[in-house]
């Protein structure tokens, strides 16, 4: 009992004495990536081969570019936010129409949230969720008529608002203030929902969810190591 004691109060001493050498700070930068998004595309209630709006399970590249703010409690633990524009959407996957190359391409401010964890020298692991309030749309190439099967991924009205997403990134730092970063982000709620009318056709729905993969640089100011 005594020597558990001892290691017990050990331990407490050499945290103390870590945090004793490690002083909070507040971080403030911007952060640059390069996407590869789709809309992750999910048929419900399918009747035959009849289903409502379109594939666009394709991806395309685009980008996200926003401030970022990190609060570093302690030298492995901190969290972080920020506020930007992100650049998401998808493209048609058609193989039996290939002709139809439509692109939906939709414009959203990003608000990330993430707890940042430090397993290792260099590296911060950073899971989250986005909150993605939408800003607008822009469609090119060319949909199908609209009507059951041959139709547009989803009229603009349908469009939610507001949306989520989870997210994990990795983040390497390379120097003081420059870190490398990547990871994915994807759709907790749905970008939108089509329905089919009913009658004449049971129930058949189609929902759009983000999807992305990126990697980019962030640059912060005031960062308290080099790691």
């Amino acid at each position: 009992m005594k020597k558990l004691f001892t290691l017990c109060l050990s331990l407490a001493l050499a945290t103390n004495l870590i945090a004793q050498r490690f002083r909070s700070y507040h971080a403030y930068g911007a952060q640059f990536n390069v996407n590869i998004s789709a809309l992750q595309t999910t048929h419900s209630g399918n009747y035959g081969h009849v289903y409502v709006g379109q594939n666009m399970n394709s991806s395309s590249v685009r980008s996200d570019i926003y401030f970022h703010y990190d609060y570093g409690m302690l030298k492995w633990l901190g969290v972080g936010t920020g506020l930007g524009i992100s650049f998401r959407g998808g493209e048609m996957d058609d193989p039996v129409n290939p002709q139809y190359n439509g692109k939906r391409n939709l414009t959203y401010l990003n608000i990330p949230l993430r707890v940042q964890f430090k397993p290792w020298h260099f590296l911060w692991i950073e899971p989250g969720v986005e909150l993605l309030y939408k800003m607008g749309y822009k469609d090119e190439g060319e949909f199908p008529s609209s009507g059951i099967v041959l139709g547009a991924p989803f009229d603009p009205d349908q469009i939610n608002s507001i949306g989520v997403n989870g997210m994990l990134a990795l983040r390497f730092n390379i120097f003081r203030g420059l870190s490398l970063n990547a990871g994915y982000s994807i759709g907790l709620t749905d970008v939108a929902e089509v329905e089919a009318p009913s009658p004449p056709y049971p129930y058949i729905a189609t929902s759009y969810k983000n999807w992305a993969m990126f990697i980019g640089l962030r640059y912060m100011f005031n960062q308290a190591e080099k790691s």
